[in-house]
């Protein structure tokens, strides 16, 4: 007779039952806070005049405006898409619980909190922004998110 080993599959490839499908608090922030980046970088790559409410949204933007038309500005605009694109990602893989989406997040966060401190450098600081992603960064690294997301490093 011959042994034949099975190997256990991956917890975290696998859809989890309902009653373990909580999300840990620091993750809903964080999705809440990467939706809200989302939708100002849509305000900010959308409006192409922005006044009032709108103009306030856009300015938190981590992609600054540029005048229309010029090479600069599609850079920035092509800069908010690919934003834009790897933040609702990164949302996604938050919401799945894969560990993609957890690095993702977290890089996202890390390069955007560099970006505002090189605002800040510059003479022109984002506070908010600094502010939100030292939050996001600040959950992603507690101990019950890392449980979820990365169950070995514990």
């Amino acid at each position: 007779m011959s042994a034949e080993v099975v190997k256990a599959p991956d917890p975290r490839d696998a859809e989890a039952p309902l009653a373990d499908r909580r999300h840990p608090l620091g993750i809903l922030v964080v999705i809440a806070l990467s939706l809200a980046r989302v939708i100002i970088e849509i305000v900010g790559l959308v409006a192409l005049q922005p006044s009032g409410f709108l103009a306030w949204v856009a300015s938190g933007s981590n992609i600054p405006s540029f005048e229309q038309g010029t090479p600069i500005w599609w850079i920035g605009s092509a800069a908010s898409a690919v934003l834009i694109a790897a933040t609702a990602a990164s949302i996604v893989g938050l919401w799945r619980s894969r560990t993609w989406g957890w690095s993702l997040a977290l890089t996202l966060a890390g390069l955007i909190l560099a970006l505002d401190i090189g605002w800040w450098v510059a003479g022109q600081p984002r506070y908010p922004g600094m502010f939100f992603n030292m939050v996001a960064v600040f959950y992603l690294n507690q101990r019950d998110v890392r449980a979820v997301y990365l169950p070995t490093s514990l």
